[in-house]
Parts: C-alpha cells; structure tokens; sequence
C-alpha cells in the first residue's frame, strides 16, 4: 500500500470555489486520486481547511476505505465518514485573547469549533465568507458564547489592513500555539502539536505504509514539513522554499499538477 497527501487550495484545487460555493479540482486530478484509492491505496487530503470544508471533495471521490482528511493544518484526522479520529486544539478562549491583544474593531476573529460551526466576535466582515467557503454554521461567541466542554481547532483574525505577515505577535499567545500568516489578510492560530507531517507519519504507521512509500503534494508554508519528511512534489507556481525541498516539481496547479506527476512516477 502506498499513502498519497495532497494539499487542497493550490495543489488539488486552483481556486477554491466557484460562483456557486462548488469545489473544482484542477485537470485530471480527482481521477487520479480515484484511481490510486482503486488501487488499493490510502489518500488523505492534508489542508487548513475543516472537515466540513475539505468533506465535497471526499465525497467526489467516492467511498473507499483508506480515505482520510487532516485538518486545521494538522489539528485533527478524520476518517471520510466524518469520524475524528484523533487531534489536538487550541485555548477554548483563544479568540478573546486575540482580540484583547490586537484590539482593532474593525479586525474579524473567527475560530473552529468542533460543533461544525465558526464562532466570530467583533466586526461580521469576512466572516460570511468564511462560512460559505467552510460550510460552517456561523455562530455569534458574543450573543451566544462557547459553551463547557467545547473545543476549538483553530483561531484566526483577518487583517482589514492586509497586514498579517508583518504583525507582531506577544509570546504569552504562543505558550501553547503556534501562528501562522497564510496571506496578508489571515494570521492563524493552532496548536503546536499540530503537524501535517507527523499526522500523516501516524496514519502511514496505522496502515502500515512505509515511509518510502508516502507521497506529499503541497505549494506553501504550511506543506513544507510534509514535502520534507516525503516524496514532496510541488506544482510549478508553489512558493520557492517549498520547490527547494522537493523532490519532485511538477507543472503548475491550474493545469492539474497532482495527475501530472503520478503520469510521470508510472502511477496514473
């Protein structure tokens, strides 16, 4: 058995939705997926996204046995039938502390909740948006707050300054996080046990994959531990740090880059 991971927005998918909130993967790529599943084999789609927004492309494929998501950029393993299956989260109060430290009124803060809802305080502003492309119910944490035993796989704020990349972040907000900018308008908060690579390394030992026989695709930041700890292959318009830490590049994303490259490893 082999065990493919492939990153979603920029690697499987060009965009991330239509004009109809509908998922479009790029070229031959969801064939390709399907026919290593046929195969016998494991896909696991590894993205920030949550389970309810990376669920239509699982269902896409079909239903097979050894088909797998992680979330939230390593936060959590779900089986396709929506099972989780193990994860780590963030302070339940996470949002708040956000935004008592960045105190802008006009910044959105959103979070994760493992209800399948987005909770947000402060400004609506992107957060409809959010919903939308999540396929979350959108809750108000002011009107109606978190509840005891709840639990938060990730937090965000989004910058209406699009100035997430150069913000300055408050070690006491790290203690048990770790940030990332994905742009210039998200700056993101997970756990720091979370890891796309070491969640994919325990799913691969589960199954019994071996290392040599796990396939990464991924185009930024966030897929770099995945690409390094296996066969990364990159599309051609990923960032270059990625690229570097390839072993494989592949041609650009729109273009169907996940196909392309297992046409060339003789796998599709």
């Amino acid at each position: 058995m082999k065990l493919f991971a492939c990153d979603i927005d920029g690697t499987y998918l060009p965009f991330s939705y239509d004009q109809d909130a509908n998922f479009v993967p790029a070229g031959d790529n969801e064939a390709a997926l399907r026919h290593r599943l046929e195969m016998g084999d494991a896909v696991v789609f590894a993205s920030g996204r949550p389970f309810r927004g990376i669920e239509p492309l699982l269902k896409r494929l079909g239903n097979y046995k050894h088909l797998y998501a992680i979330t939230s950029y390593g936060a959590s393993l779900y089986r396709a039938d929506g099972t989780r299956i193990r994860g780590v989260t963030v302070p339940s109060d996470m949002i708040h502390q956000l935004k008592n430290v960045f105190q802008d009124e006009k910044n959105t803060y959103l979070c994760y909740i493992l209800t399948n809802e987005l909770g947000y305080i402060g400004k609506l502003n992107f957060a409809e948006e959010e919903a939308k492309f999540t396929r979350m119910r959108l809750r108000n944490l002011e009107e109606n707050p978190l509840q005891e035993g709840e639990e938060v796989e990730k937090a965000l704020l989004t910058s209406h300054k699009h100035e997430a990349e150069t913000m300055e972040i408050p070690d006491h907000l790290l203690t048990h996080t770790k940030a990332m900018a994905t742009n210039d308008f998200f700056l993101e908060f997970v756990s720091k046990d979370a890891s796309k690579a070491d969640m994919i390394r325990d799913l691969a030992a589960e199954l019994g994959v071996k290392n040599d026989e796990i396939y990464a695709f991924g185009d930024s930041y966030n897929d770099l531990s995945m690409v390094k700890a296996f066969y990364g292959i990159v599309p051609s318009d990923g960032k270059d740090i990625v690229k570097e830490a390839a072993k494989m590049i592949s041609i650009d994303s729109h273009d169907g880059a996940v196909a392309y490259a297992l046409k060339q490893l003789g796998l599709y």
